[in-house]
């Protein structure tokens, strides 16, 4: 993620010779950070002291220890950025992120109404606002947000995303459908647009296109766990549970971990009479933190110990 922030920061500045050497304190600063090594402290003084009143300088520092999930680094510098330029919106907009990905609510509400007045036009500032509503649970806010973001840039697919799975919690599913489908007209090989299409045709029913949506994700991204594990609920809710094991054996295969997936596994087996396989999946699924229903424990011991 750092280096992907240093390569956009090139990028934006077209590297002239001036600014070269901020651009190698940069990937210096990217490669100390993936290696663990703790340098920053030094890096920011050589910036400031190189530029001392670059506010996007700043910006992108703090950009890079927000992608390294530094939060605090982050603000530091966002601060710093701003307070040599009150009006750099993407320092304001940023800044906001972080607070908000730190629950502070209050602060982040303050800084993207800070960046909104400085240009109403900058669809990022509502991305973000939206994300904080949606971590508020203040769910028509969220909505609202994000669909000021898709007016301004209506070829927005995080919002679109974001707004359809604001909509599913909603239980909205109609209106949520609707905007999957026209993310999926804007970027018809994303993957994710699919998978989430998939649960909102299922929210409303209607198994077949919910089917279809999962599938395509899987043909998108065929390491997509989710995908598979959906696509055999899917199954299972028609009694395919041979259909529904290879799925759920396809989820668990990519993510070991998947506790979900390994418990919906053991029910697929428990369905079949595989009894054995039942009670392998759902203690994987029991040591993964998954909570089992205390019903289906006792039906599936009793099961195995009556093959014994």
């Amino acid at each position: 993620m750092l280096l992907e922030r240093v390569k956009q920061f090139r990028m934006s500045f077209a590297v002239s010779a001036v600014l070269m050497p901020l651009f190698l304190l940069s990937a210096t600063l990217a490669l100390s950070a993936e290696k663990g090594q703790d340098t920053p402290k030094v890096v920011m003084q050589k910036v400031m002291d190189l530029f001392p009143r670059e506010a996007r300088a700043f910006a992108e520092l703090g950009h890079a220890y927000a992608a390294n999930n530094e939060p605090y680094k982050a603000i530091e510098f966002y601060h710093k950025a701003l307070e040599i330029n009150p009006f750099n919106i993407q320092a304001r907009s940023s800044l906001g992120a972080v607070y908000a990905s730190l629950k502070k609510f209050d602060e982040a509400l303050e800084e993207f109404k800070k960046a909104s007045d400085i240009d109403a036009g900058y669809a990022d500032v509502y991305f973000y606002m939206g994300n904080c509503y949606h971590d508020m649970r203040d769910y028509e806010n969220a909505k609202a947000a994000y669909r000021k973001a898709i007016e301004i840039k209506p070829d927005y697919i995080k919002a679109y995303l974001n707004l359809g799975l604001t909509l599913l919690l909603k239980y909205q599913y109609a209106q949520a459908i609707e905007v999957f489908q026209r993310a999926v007209d804007l970027e018809p090989d994303h993957a994710r647009i699919h998978f989430h299409l998939g649960h909102a045709f299922r929210d409303m029913g209607r198994r077949t296109e919910a089917i279809a949506a999962y599938k395509r994700a899987i043909e998108l991204d065929p390491e997509y766990a989710e995908a598979y594990h959906y696509l055999g609920t899917m199954y299972a809710l028609v009694g395919n549970f041979d259909g529904a094991i290879g799925l759920y054996q396809k989820a668990v295969k990519i993510d070991p971990g998947y506790a979900k997936a390994h418990y919906n596994l053991s029910v697929a087996y428990y369905q079949n009479g595989d009894y054995s396989r039942a009670r392998e999946h759902a203690d994987k699924a029991g040591a993964l933190g998954y909570k089992i229903s205390p019903k289906f424990s006792r039906l599936l011991l009793q099961k195995v110990f009556s093959e014994e």
